[in-house]
């Protein structure tokens, strides 16, 4: 399944934040099927001015609470939020399945 991955920081926590992804980008690397796997990387909205990032991502079940867990270590400065991407057309073939 694809997920957006909403994040938010406080852009004075950027230095602690560049030395947390450091730290994680080298545990993802050990084992990446471990992980979801990046179809769009973060992108910061705003220029990095407002501390809210997104990226878009493949996981199943499994990778997204490995994922979850290791982003623990990003509180207190950072809060993410994985929200499921749903083609439409599942959805209403979906509901019309239900209608019957």
């Amino acid at each position: 399944m694809k997920y957006i991955v909403f994040s938010e920081y406080k852009p004075k926590d950027f230095d602690e934040l560049m030395e947390k992804r450091k730290q994680l980008q080298e545990e993802r690397e050990k084992t990446p099927e471990k992980y979801p796997k990046r179809i769009f990387p973060p992108h910061m909205i705003g220029g990095g001015r407002t501390g809210k990032t997104f990226s878009v991502v493949e996981a199943t079940e499994e990778q997204i609470l490995n994922s979850a867990l290791l982003y623990a270590h990003w509180l207190p400065f950072m809060k993410m939020e994985y929200a499921p991407i749903v083609e439409a057309d599942k959805v209403m073939e979906l509901y019309q399945k239900m209608k019957k």
